[in-house]
């Protein structure tokens, strides 16, 4: 029974440095593979929509969002981890939503699932910065989340002039 506990307490700093590790790398999936999501929906909106709000707002999702997924990329390879490389299921039915939906509710909508997937990324970036072990993720999350921040800002405007809920 003695060697019995000397092996279990000798394994809780592994496990803990295991469990540790498994939450930053769980914030390099996510992290992923919204921002694979925020690139596909830009796309999917230069293509669909009419209005110049719109299409600035998918510019400068594209210019920034390709930018920090190209430093998630380079951060998982030095760290080892392997990143999605594409979007998940939820991701997918949004994306096909947004591609079969109506032109006259394309803004609406798109702007409302920019506003929900940006609070879900700023809240996940929070998360990594207040609780990530990993000092390279959490400093990628510091520097990323004031650009995240911001876009929830300009998705906000845009949405007020869309007629989006933004509540």
């Amino acid at each position: 029974m003695k060697p019995l506990i000397a092996v279990l307490a000798a394994s809780i700093p592994l496990m803990a440095w295991s469990a540790a590790a498994s939450l930053d790398e769980q914030f390099f999936y996510d992290a992923a593979e919204s921002g694979i999501a925020v690139v596909d929906y830009a796309n999917i909106a230069k293509k669909r929509s009419t209005n110049p709000a719109i299409e600035g707002l998918a510019d400068q999702l594209l210019k920034d969002q390709t930018a920090a997924n190209d430093k998630l990329q380079s951060l998982a390879s030095v760290e080892t981890v392997d990143l999605p490389s594409h979007t998940g299921i939820k991701q997918n039915a949004e994306r096909a939503k947004l591609e079969l939906i109506d032109t006259k509710s394309f803004d609406r909508q798109y702007v409302q699932g920019q506003l929900k997937a940006h609070r879900d990324a700023v809240a996940l970036y929070e998360d990594e910065v207040a609780n990530g072990k990993d000092p390279k993720a959490r400093d990628f999350a510091k520097e990323v989340l004031p650009m995240l921040k911001s876009h929830l800002e300009q998705i906000r405007r845009v949405a007020s002039r869309t007629g989006a809920n933004v509540s």
